[in-house]
């Protein structure tokens, strides 16, 4: 992979952990991009180099004003052809990232003006993320199901892009702006119990949870 498109991959992960406002931790990095520790310190010293990143010992990373356009121009270029990739070829739901992430390198602003033209204008990625210019990249929805309590009636708005993730939701056949109400927080074995579509019944892991992002009704 070149090392621009690695680059632009550390953005985006930064980006997805709220690096605009917070410091992301090098094991958050590492964990989301499933990289060895030393090799997220090397890079990060070098996006620092760049004037990409800010950094604070034992603290971790944050965006800058030119870390920050780079990371909205590749994560905007991922949603769009996320969104091409289902609605006009028709990939599931759970096929699209790959070739996206594959996509979002193509340096053509051309390309991906006309996708967005073709989509007339899209607000929002498959997922429920809101798809960022520099004028608006603060996602609408951004209280995890883990901040909700038992009995809470809720509209599942929005989920990270995560495989496992994805598939499971397929699963379970739960979609984008669904109601779903939570029975039960069971604490002993780390699982949200939720009800949706009338009778049935499923439930998230607590790291799934975590990603899994609602409003009440």
């Amino acid at each position: 992979m070149k090392r621009s498109n690695v680059k632009e991959n550390y953005l985006k992960a930064i980006f997805s952990m709220n690096g605009t406002e917070e410091y992301v931790s090098n094991k958050l990095i590492a964990d989301s991009l499933n990289i060895s520790a030393p090799s997220v310190t090397d890079m990060i010293s070098r996006l620092v180099e760049d004037n990409l990143v800010e950094s604070i010992a034992y603290k971790g990373v944050r965006l800058t004003k030119k870390g920050l356009e780079s990371a909205i121009k590749v994560v905007r270029k991922h949603r769009i052809t996320e969104l091409f990739l289902m609605e006009v070829l028709k990939y599931d739901i759970t096929q699209v990232h790959n070739d996206a992430e594959t996509i979002e390198h193509l340096e053509s602003d051309y390309f991906f003006n006309k996708l967005e033209i073709l989509l007339d204008h899209p607000k929002f990625c498959p997922h429920g993320s809101i798809i960022p210019t520099l004028d608006n990249y603060q996602e609408i929805y951004r209280t995890p199901l883990t901040e909700f309590q038992e009995g809470d009636q809720l509209i599942f708005r929005r989920c990270m892009d995560k495989p496992e993730l994805l598939e499971y939701l397929q699963q379970i056949n739960l979609k984008l702006n669904q109601e779903i109400r939570l029975e039960k927080i069971d604490s002993t074995n780390r699982v949200f119990i939720f009800s949706y579509n009338d009778d049935q019944t499923a439930y998230f892991s607590f790291e799934m949870a975590q990603l899994i992002f609602c409003e009440k009704v």
